[in-house]
């Protein structure tokens, strides 16, 4: 009988072991009809149903109050009406930044309304890790945070000379972007090794007694 409580109690610890360490969050959509909720207030969340979290739209901008935005593109940050609703450099800097309250190992953000003339900062934990112009980053592997951000702060970026930028000679125009969806996994947990290798020690044990009797 004890035997078969002993095969029984390492057998499930293996599946948990398995589970654990084939864990992962997915992909947080935050275009329109997405995971994301508490659009046209400063404070929003998230939940793909395997992850939530909080998100924050900030500006540089004194007294004033920036609420978030949604399209088909994604969540941007607004700071008065009229203003462009994407995260965007116009007059201030604006970012939004995402909480998750627990460690997590970032894979990827993906950036929405990009163009030519764009560029964007990513931030983990506070603190800068790239300035891009392409539609996905990759973090390093890995990257593990309980928050990041992403966001603009170029008043006026032309690719040509400033001067005929400032009189229409050129195109030119604030960075303007918003965060389509970003992609998240657990962060592998070191114990997990130790149970398993415990485990796979208590079936030899458990072998090794049934040869013996």
């Amino acid at each position: 009988m004890k035997s078969r409580i002993m095969a029984g109690a390492v057998t499930a610890g293996l599946l948990c072991v398995g589970a654990a360490s084939a864990s992962t969050y997915g992909i947080v959509d935050l275009a329109t009809g997405g995971d994301a909720t508490g659009i046209g207030s400063t404070i929003g969340s998230f939940d793909n149903g395997a992850i939530s979290g909080s998100m924050t739209a900030l500006t540089g901008l004194p007294l004033v109050t920036p609420i978030l935005t949604q399209s088909a593109s994604g969540v941007g940050v607004s700071e008065y009406t009229g203003d462009d609703p994407a995260i965007d450099g116009e007059i201030f800097w604006e970012a939004i930044v995402f909480n998750f309250g627990w460690t997590v190992k970032m894979i990827s953000v993906t950036i929405g309304a990009l163009d030519s003339e764009d560029d964007y900062d990513v931030w983990a934990d506070g603190s800068f890790v790239h300035n891009g112009d392409t539609s996905t980053f990759y973090f390093d592997d890995p990257t593990y945070v309980t928050s990041f951000g992403v966001s603009a702060n170029d008043t006026f970026e032309c690719e040509a000379d400033a001067w005929m930028c400032f009189f229409g000679l050129a195109s030119g125009g604030p960075d303007d972007v918003t965060v389509k969806s970003f992609e998240v996994s657990s962060v592998p947990v070191p114990a997990s090794g130790l149970l398993l290798a415990g485990l796979i020690g208590g079936l030899g044990f458990q072998r090794g007694r049934r040869k013996a009797s």
